[in-house]
């Protein structure tokens, strides 16, 4: 045999185990591949997003002072959110467009933190409670809607 076909024998070889590697590696790049891609049905359809359910709590018209039924939609607000353990309690007080602007949100205000110390009494952490800025109720609502607190556990 001649150095040429010496040298044509070594690249073909040479070539052909770079082949062979080429191709072992795709194979273990596959396989690597399905071990870490999930199989067809083994990854649970995500539920839905519950949206919070949205208690109110209706006070008598000029006052803060808690209802007498207070507890009837304390005591399942309390435990929703004792049961969720990142859960946080959204309180937003409303009132309507009569009378001073400013004493009403700051009665609006008033029954919303009438509102978190019941929950507090109830054993919800002051810091699980967050109070939106008072809300104004406009167009034809009924009239003890401006005289109320939404309460939404998230």
């Amino acid at each position: 045999m001649s150095t040429s076909d010496d040298d044509t024998q070594r690249h073909g070889l040479t070539l052909l185990i770079i082949l062979v590697v080429l191709v072992v590696i795709g194979v273990v790049g596959l396989g690597v591949g399905k071990a870490l891609s999930p199989r067809a049905g083994s990854i649970p359809a995500q539920a839905p997003v519950p949206q919070p359910t949205v208690f109110k709590m209706y006070f008598e018209p000029g006052s803060a002072a808690l209802p007498g039924n207070a507890q009837e939609v304390l005591g399942p607000v309390a435990d929703q959110a004792r049961s969720q353990a990142h859960a946080t309690v959204w309180l937003s007080g409303f009132h309507d467009a009569t009378g001073d602007a400013q004493a009403n949100a700051d009665l609006a205000k008033n029954r919303a933190l009438a509102v978190q110390h019941g929950l507090e009494a109830n054993g919800v952490s002051i810091r699980a409670i967050e109070l939106n800025r008072p809300q104004l109720t406009t167009g034809g609502t009924q009239a003890k809607e401006a005289h109320r607190v939404d309460i939404s556990v998230r």
